[in-house]
């Protein structure tokens, strides 16, 4: 072979092999799109070990559902007993700060959060699912690393997520992608100073029932790098619901 042809030939397999902004983001959304994120409830026990190594345990009811721009999400606590009853309501706008309603039995009132990440993540709403589907698509980029293999899952599209919200910060997050079916098997989180916060993994994936080409991970273990606390997730059922109404998100509220 000529020079030239071995050099051009070279090039060619170099560019064939690199992945372009359009591939990198059709993987994201064929991951993304596999999750359902909206009209579905969630029968979830949660275990939470602290840096200490102190256990504590949840059973939860969790409702998904979508009214015009609004995105809201009820969790109610049903376990253990001296919980049961507490239900948080949490309401997502694209455009604005959302609200956080936290329904406490034992005396009846409702406690009222701006719905921040900080405050997401302290109610713990955000722990079953890294619900990024509704995200902006507009406000993300995308770079692609290398493929690795993961030993659970084996081979991997690993992409850095850069999402730029107006006003805010950027938050970097890395996921893994199994390469064959498309699923999102892990995701790294990081600090505003690029240090890896969270790693959380998701597995036991499965065919809904009700739902065209959707999957759910049964399985979902998220581990805080810095303090080794672990929180883990068990999905015991997932259920459509095609009928929701606002009514259905309501919390019995008696005083605010």
């Amino acid at each position: 072979m000529k020079k030239s042809s071995l050099l051009s030939f070279v090039i060619l397999v170099v560019f064939s092999t690199m992945a372009s902004a359009q591939d990198i983001a059709e993987i994201y959304t064929k991951a993304i799109n596999q999750f359902v994120t909206t009209n579905v409830a969630l029968s979830l026990d949660v275990r939470e070990t602290n840096k200490s190594g102190k256990v504590k345990t949840r059973s939860l009811d969790v409702l998904l559902g979508e009214f015009g721009i609004a995105e809201k999400t009820r969790i109610e606590i049903k376990e253990p007993v001296r919980a049961k009853g507490i239900v948080i309501l949490i309401t997502k706008l694209p455009e604005a700060t959302g609200l956080i309603e936290i329904f406490t039995p034992a005396n009846g009132k409702t406690r009222k959060l701006k719905a921040t990440p900080k405050n997401i993540a302290l109610v713990g709403s955000g722990l079953f699912l890294a619900n990024f589907s509704t995200t902006n698509e507009k406000e993300l980029t995308f770079t692609a690393r290398k493929k690795e293999k993961l030993k659970e899952h084996g081979i991997c599209h690993v992409i850095d997520v850069i999402e730029r919200k107006k006003g805010g910060k950027p938050e970097k997050t890395t996921l893994f992608i199994k390469e064959n079916s498309f699923h999102l098997v892990q995701v790294v989180s990081y600090t505003a100073n690029d240090t890896p916060k969270n790693i959380t993994k998701f597995s036991n994936f499965q065919a809904l029932d009700g739902f065209k080409e959707k999957v759910q991970p049964m399985h979902i273990i998220t581990k805080d790098i810095k303090s080794n606390a672990l929180t883990e997730i068990t999905v015991n059922a997932v259920t459509p619901q095609s009928t929701l109404t606002e009514d259905d998100f309501k919390i019995p509220s008696l005083s605010n």
